[in-house]
């Protein structure tokens, strides 16, 4: 039975070297030493009587002629298929699971069939304790913990009969384990458990009364209406059981019990059920309109933010509208000051080019006064050289040099070196005019370096500035359809909530 000390016992089996399947059950709140039962087993159990419409709370007698032959063969080809594979090579294999107590009859078949020596041990504890625990871990009504407690005794009683068996009572187990795994040791022949020694140092470290938290007695039992009967009866008779566990007038006893117990079932199973469906219906009710409460309190929830977002999202739009205006109004005296700076630069621009015009002007009149000076020399230095020619020819025929030839040479002479002296002048001017020009040239031309740098730097800015102002004029637009978009959303969920 559930909650009866089959941890305990079970983990005891285990220290002393009886082995456990794998992948167990681990440690929870309902019960932190662990459970040390195989998941396999608690699924194949729990999905068995799923199929035939019952469950593990369930008090009712099981009436496996009724079950299809299909369903039971297949329930037990597939426990067999397991424990042939988690015994393997091993000697035994210690099986724990309460559901085990109502389907026993397939189960022992089964394990029969594969060749299992079967050894039944039947913990067991006070109902009234069993029921609380219950109560505390799933929820079920002591009442109908108590009757769950009488249906997993009796079944387990009935079904292990003629087979090695042991009962043990939790208290004991708890007040002196050593003792108890020595008489379970002699009823069932399992000669580890009597090594007392060997596993006395583990056993006591895992034993503690700390993780019990529910005692009873029959004295509690005995003053409680739904527990002073049959529960009581059966709690005083499995304690004769753990003297002899085939003890005839206790089995005589169980099986009027149990006759009891399925009249009952009969009586009231059915009502029951159908209250328990009625519950169920009015719990699944309940919790969706738990779910719905808990979506709409959400929901307004996220209304209430929303409204609050929105306001503060218009809020945010004001403020970037009033930023957006600002720097808008500011980029645009920006823009009109550079762009007054480029025409300023522009007209000086424009008026250095004016005056290099006039300068290139003035250097080409002067080039043409060198030119025409050049021209008068070549002219006079020919006619110089045409007269010296003439006078040598006459001083070779006559052999004269009269004093009017002589002047004449002396005026031509002193023209012509003053045609040269006119002629070097012209070309020193026209030296200093091309090297004034030059640097002329040179100055413009930095200048209008300069001024396109500055020109092309403006520019920039005013490219970078205007980028910034799309930038934001982009944001300020996204802002604004998040807006109408929240807007939306705050009208549908006022309409949802209305009509909610």
């Amino acid at each position: 039975m559930h909650r009866s000390g089959t941890s305990m016992l079970t983990r005891l089996l285990n220290i002393a070297g009886y082995a456990l399947p794998g992948n167990l059950l681990g440690a929870n709140e309902g019960n932190k030493t662990g459970h040390w039962e195989p998941q396999f087993l608690i699924d194949l159990n729990q999905s068995f009587l799923n199929r035939i419409g019952s469950d593990w709370s369930d008090w009712s007698e099981i009436d496996f002629d009724a079950i299809p032959k299909d369903t039971l063969s297949g329930y037990q080809t597939a426990l067999q298929s397991w424990a042939r594979t988690e015994l393997g090579g091993r000697s035994s294999l210690v099986l724990k699971e309460p559901r085990s107590c109502r389907l026993a009859p397939p189960m022992l078949a089964a394990l029969a069939d594969e060749g299992f020596e079967t050894r039944i041990l039947v913990p067991y504890r006070n109902p009234l304790e069993v029921a609380q625990s219950l109560e505390a871990r799933d929820g079920i009504a002591l009442r109908r913990g108590v009757l769950m407690w009488i249906r997993h005794v009796l079944d387990a009683e009935r079904f292990s009969r003629g087979l090695p068996r042991s009962f043990v009572d939790y208290s004991d187990l708890m007040a002196d384990w050593a003792a108890e795994l020595l008489r379970i040791s002699r009823d069932v022949r399992l000669d580890r458990l009597s090594r007392i020694d060997e596993i006395a140092e583990e056993a006591d470290s895992f034993i503690s009364d700390e993780h019990r938290h529910h005692a009873g007695d029959t004295g509690t039992l005995a003053a409680i209406d739904y527990t002073a009967g049959m529960a009581l009866t059966i709690y005083r008779a499995l304690a004769d059981l753990c003297a002899d566990p085939n003890k005839a007038e206790v089995m005589a006893a169980f099986d009027g019990l149990r006759a009891q117990l399925d009249e009952m079932e009969r009586l009231t199973l059915p009502t029951q059920r159908d209250a328990d469906r009625m519950l169920a219906q009015v719990q699944t009710t309940l919790r969706t309109l738990e779910h719905e409460h808990l979506d709409l309190q959400v929901r307004y929830e996220d209304m209430t933010r929303n409204v609050g977002g929105i306001w503060e999202l218009h809020s945010t739009v004001a403020e970037l509208n009033r930023k957006n205006e600002s720097f808008i109004s500011d980029l645009s005296a920006r823009l009109a000051e550079r762009e007054n700076a480029v025409r300023m630069r522009t007209d000086e621009l424009m008026q250095a080019q004016s005056l290099l015009s006039e300068k290139v002007k003035e250097i080409n009149a002067l080039n043409a006064r060198l030119a025409e000076a050049g021209s008068t020399g070549q002219m006079l230095q020919q006619r110089l050289d045409d007269a010296a020619k003439r006078l040598e020819e006459s001083s070779a025929e006559h052999g004269l040099r009269d004093e009017a030839t002589q002047a004449r040479i002396a005026q031509l002479e002193e023209q012509l070196t003053e045609a040269r002296a006119k002629l070097e002048a012209g070309l020193a001017e026209r030296s200093r005019l091309e090297t004034e020009r030059w640097q002329l040239e040179q100055d413009l031309m930095l200048r209008l370096a300069d001024l396109e740098a500055k020109l092309a730097a403006s520019q920039t800015q005013i490219e970078h500035l205007q980028a910034e102002r799309d930038e934001l004029v982009a944001r300020l637009a996204t802002a604004e359809q998040a807006l109408t978009e929240t807007r939306g959303r705050l009208t549908e969920t006022r309409e949802q909530l209305s009509e909610a």
